[in-house]
């Protein structure tokens, strides 16, 4: 007998995230599909970004491969850095330790081997991300810590700039860059604290910097990015080459299109910077006149942003400071006069106040000043933190209930407010390279607000948790409330932030979404917060049980896509298979009614009689909002592609599902479709989770309404 199985729908299942860790599809249950063969799932290739704690996928030759042919640079992952603490503490071994990737082939051969071993891929710089999108479990990382080079390009010379330009490597430091840039007498705009990776997620993300107010944020800077894609070929992509890459890259999030290996800024030319320091606290005075000193200080930042100003500043129940004001080509005097307006009021409320100023000959002398020790700097790590993008009209017109937001903050959480004050919409100096994919309300925005706490070690874990609530569910909807329609900065996000979509990418998401599928593809370990993540994976684990079955003799394999002229569904054709066994490709939609049906008829066409196997797989998973807040088009969305689709799926195979003896029909579905796990899963999600419970109802109802056919659902992991 030849069997006929049918993937209709499988390159689509999305990546899950928040639910899964990695895809692990139970031995148990695929050994119901096929008893006599199960061994299959411990190839690695139907399991992208699978992680077991009882199987052993990869054997270790194959990494040993890897290793060679990166010249030894692998790194397992007992912490590479173990040797560096407690307990197990060696001098010796730790100032051995480096980093992976030494080159652009480093990248290549790793990507590759992700590709064909289907595991899960990750891009990690310096570790500068609360998303934890560098991270990830069971996976091989791409440290490019260790490209580090910088040059200084006098003039630059293109037809979208021409003048000073800095080319740095991935793993290039903030102040490296600026020590670059320094002894030729320029600046560039870099990260306040020290050790980020200028080109990794900082510039990649939109990167806000001291001097934004003068040139904008760190993607506006960017003349050339040198990248590495999915297919192992190394690409250069300008603002007239390679566009749409160049465009997603300036803004619209990192790991996401491909592995930086440099990029080219421009570079401005250096010169006199102006500091200040001032602090006060509530001591001697009010809680009453405490804030209201604060909130006269936000009424001076549209005129200190306007002269090309920076401000830094902290609230806490203890006190207020800013830390540091920058003011690129002012002199100590302009300085102490451009906060004269601010100081009067605080005289005026009687508030004792602390005021140094300064005037640096160079930004790397202010930067010195500020921000050290290099390389780390002083902020605090270990934080929760959440953020939100204040637009300057709110400042302006409501600058009262900002501050008594940040009032209930700091006075009923343990949490605490960091500002920055900027402008990035018209910098005062410089506008961007070329049009990018920054979030559009950078433009609007006056402030970037920081809501952080730092990790406390030595409370119980579920306090913690319990404060990381507060934060998703109380504290940052308050700032949403009072700045509708704006957003966060990625990299400064609640790492549980249900409405990211939106907030991280605005209008931006469908041309990034578009951008994505078009370009090559690999596994990858990135959160859903990169756009276009879920059919990444989706296309890996349905190439990887199309190819499993391949392997098997007189077996053909119907593969439903969405597209089938995309690069990757006609790489299904080419998949090694056994010389009795082959690959039909057809379309389906799921949000084409018709396209079953029409799928059917075209495999007839080609002489299919029957089905054996029928495994439901696609979906979509790209929306975590709660009853109260679910986009109604949002909701309706994913019940067409999660719960319609695959009823129009059995309606259209079951004919030949009927001519086949035992035939099975298989859901991938999820634990969010669980109503009687529910209480279990507290996480949002309406729109999934409803879609799914209606998958899951299908299922489980063609195993009364058919006994001739076996039906069951599949967690994938």
């Amino acid at each position: 007998m030849c069997p006929q199985i049918s993937l209709l729908g499988l390159i689509h299942l999305p990546y899950d995230p928040g639910l899964h860790e990695g895809w692990a599809v139970r031995e148990h249950l695929l050994r119901e599909w096929n008893p006599a063969d199960a061994s299959w799932i411990h190839c690695g290739f139907t399991a992208p970004q699978h992680i077991s704690s009882s199987h052993v996928i990869y054997a270790g030759t194959e990494w040993a491969e890897l290793n060679r042919t990166v010249d030894g640079q692998l790194i397992a992952t007992v912490p590479v850095a173990a040797p560096c603490h407690d307990p197990i503490y060696n001098a010796a071994e730790c100032s051995k330790i480096r980093e992976l990737v030494t080159s652009w082939k480093d990248v290549a051969a790793g990507i590759q081997f992700a590709q064909k071993k289907n595991i899960r891929l990750v891009i990690k710089n310096t570790g500068h991300d609360y998303l934890g999108k560098s991270t990830g479990k069971g996976g091989l990382g791409l440290w490019t810590h260790n490209l580090r080079s910088t040059e200084v390009i006098n003039n630059y010379t293109s037809t979208y700039y021409k003048g000073a330009a800095l080319k740095v490597g991935a793993g290039t430091l903030s102040v490296e860059a600026q020590q670059a840039a320094q002894p030729a007498g320029l600046h560039v705009v870099g990260g306040s604290c020290p050790s980020v990776g200028i080109a990794g997620g900082y510039s990649q993300a939109a990167g806000h910097s001291v001097l934004s107010s003068q040139y904008g944020l760190g993607a506006d800077q960017v003349l050339e990015w040198e990248v590495v894609m999915a297919n192992g070929e190394r690409v250069v992509a300008t603002p007239v080459r390679n566009t749409d890459l160049y465009w997603a890259l300036s803004g619209g999030g990192p790991g996401t299109y491909g592995a930086v290996i440099s990029m080219t800024i421009r570079a401005h030319k250096d010169g006199a910077v102006g500091g200040a320091l001032l602090a006060f606290g509530p001591d001697g005075i009010s809680r009453a006149t405490y804030w209201k000193a604060i909130a006269a200080f936000q009424t001076q930042l549209p005129a200190i942003v306007d002269a090309g100003a920076t401000a830094i500043y902290i609230i806490t129940q203890a006190g207020f400071q800013i830390a540091p004001l920058t003011a690129p080509g002012k002199s100590d005097a302009e300085v102490k006069l451009m906060l004269t307006p601010f100081t009067k009021t605080l005289d005026q409320l009687n508030v004792t106040y602390s005021l140094n100023v300064s005037s640096e000959s160079t930004f790397m002398g202010h930067f010195t000043k500020y921000f050290s020790p290099f390389p780390y700097g002083a902020y605090p790590t270990a934080q929760l933190l959440g953020g939100r993008l204040v637009p300057r009209s709110v400042v302006e017109q409501n600058n009262d209930a900002l501050t008594s937001t940040f009032r209930d903050i700091t006075e009923n959480s343990a949490f605490y407010v960091a500002v920055t004050a900027l402008g990035v919409g018209k910098p005062k100096n410089a506008t961007p390279v070329s049009d990018n994919a920054v979030l559009p309300a950078w433009r609007n925005a006056l402030l970037t607000v920081l809501v952080p706490s730092v990790w406390d070690f030595t409370v119980p874990r579920s306090v913690m948790e319990e404060r990381e609530s507060q934060l998703t569910n109380s504290i940052i909807p308050k700032l949403t409330a009072l700045t509708p329609g704006s957003g966060t900065y990625m990299n400064e996000a609640d790492f549980q932030l249900p409405t990211w979509k939106q907030d991280f990418y605005g209008k931006n998401y469908a041309r990034l979404n578009s951008i994505k599928t078009k370009t090559p593809q690999t596994t990858s370990g990135n959160k859903s917060e990169s756009s276009g993540m879920q059919e990444m994976n989706a296309r890996s684990i349905g190439a990887g049980l199309v190819e499993v079955y391949l392997s098997r003799p007189n077996t053909t394999v119907i593969a439903g896509v969405r597209d089938p002229k995309h690069p990757t569904s006609q790489k299904l054709s080419s998949l090694p298979a056994d010389s009795s066994s082959k690959v039909i490709v057809v379309k389906i939609d799921n949000k084409n009614e018709s396209d079953p049906a029409t799928a059917i008829s075209t495999i007839q066409s080609q002489g299919i009689t029957k089905l054996d196997l029928v495994i439901a797989n696609a979906g979509i998973c790209n929306d975590f909002a709660p009853l109260a807040t679910v986009d109604p088009a949002v909701f309706k969305e994913h019940v067409v592609v999660n719960g319609f689709a695959p009823l129009f799926l059995f309606q259209a195979v079951l004919p030949l599902m009927l001519k086949a003896e035992g035939a099975k029909f298989v859901g991938i579905g999820s634990p969010m479709g669980s109503i009687g796990g529910m209480d279990m899963r507290p996480f949002p999600m309406t729109a999934y989770g409803t879609s799914k419970a209606i998958f899951h109802w299908i299922v489980r109802k063609v195993h009364f309404e058919h006994p001739e056919l076996t039906s069951l659902v599949v967690d994938p992991g």
